[in-house]
């Protein structure tokens, strides 16, 4: 009797598992590579966006995204200016953009400029 009700929440634990995807919830911060630019309405450019065509056309659920981006900030910045955009969802992931330039015009050769 107990291996014929094992079998039974076997047989229901597929149905289960397809109806209770998982659903992604990604914060992007950055700058402006992280908004892109958007000539057309009808484009999407922003890295959020092609983030979310993407894993719909590769058939996972659509993520939620969101997107706190100010042109030309590095880590400091979003760190004192972005805690209300952390702090208001259970992110999954975050992904973060510094400053584009950063890393070419502060560092040379392992000293500081």
């Amino acid at each position: 009797m107990h291996s014929v009700k094992k079998l039974f929440y076997l047989l229901l634990l597929p149905l289960f598992s397809f109806s209770t995807q998982a659903q992604y919830k990604v914060l992007f911060i950055g700058n402006s590579y992280t908004f892109g630019r958007n000539h057309s309405e009808t484009v999407e450019e922003s890295v959020p966006e092609i983030f979310q065509a993407l894993a719909t056309a590769g058939g996972q659920v659509t993520p939620t995204v969101s997107m706190r981006a100010v042109s030309s900030k590095d880590f400091e910045y979003h760190y004192n200016n972005s805690q209300t955009q952390i702090a208001a969802e259970a992110w999954t992931h975050v992904i973060l953009q510094n400053q584009s330039t950063q890393a070419t015009h502060r560092h040379r050769f392992g000293r500081t400029l």
